[in-house]
């Protein structure tokens, strides 16, 4: 195990781009409205998160994208994991909506700001932030971590940074990121990529942002 109390750059740029990018999204400003404020400032954090990771690795010949999951590793159970969880979370959410009084009230975006047109913009914003969100969280740190200590302590490190990322949005949100992190953690230590954690949160992400869309529909009609 590699001396914890020596620098390790990976740790401290992670911290640096999450850090960063949760003031962007959770800043002061984020009071003043505008319209589709969420989408962009989760866009800009995308770009926040992932491009000083990308920049890093190029310039540093040791390291490659392959030793942080960017590969296709043990394609079955990845394939099988990513589908297998996703389903059972699309079906939670769906339900979880359904039951709700209010399926709107955990939406970022007000009702009137909900179309056809803001649930593209929103998938492919969705897709801009949580590919390097999950390539950095789950592939860069946590993979570098795993190989400098136990795979416990790493999982421990990256789902408190997890939750921490959370914490400005609501206590709800921040509990329920702890299991769902541990999952994608063991997920991607398993598989040995990033793609199943990616599908995973993708999966979530987008059926909530359809759900709330069909919701908003139902209430403006």
């Amino acid at each position: 195990m590699t001396n914890l109390l020596s620098f390790h750059p990976e740790i401290v740029l992670t911290l640096l781009v999450f850090s960063v990018a949760t003031a962007v999204q959770f800043g002061p400003w984020v009071g003043r409205r505008w319209p589709y404020r969420a989408m962009y400032l989760r866009t800009i954090a995308g770009v926040i998160i992932g491009l000083p990771v990308v920049a890093y690795i190029l310039i540093t010949p040791e390291v490659a994208f392959a030793d942080y999951g960017v590969l296709f590793s043990n394609p079955v159970d990845t394939v099988l994991l990513a589908a297998g969880f996703s389903a059972a979370l699309m079906l939670g959410s769906w339900v979880a909506s359904k039951r709700s009084k209010d399926p709107l009230a955990p939406s970022p975006h007000p009702v009137h700001e909900w179309s056809t047109l803001m649930l593209w913009r929103g998938m492919v914003s969705w897709v801009v932030y949580l590919v390097p969100y999950e390539f950095v969280l789950r592939g860069f740190f946590l993979m570098y971590c795993s190989s400098i200590m136990p795979d416990v302590w790493a999982i421990s490190l990256n789902v408190a940074l997890y939750a921490l990322a959370h914490l400005p949005k609501n206590f709800r949100e921040t509990v329920l990121s702890v299991p769902f992190g541990v999952l994608l953690c063991l997920i991607t230590l398993h598989t040995g990529n990033i793609w199943a954690a990616v599908a995973v949160h993708l999966a979530l992400a987008l059926t909530n942002d359809y759900l709330f869309y069909q919701a908003a529909l139902k209430q403006k009609n």
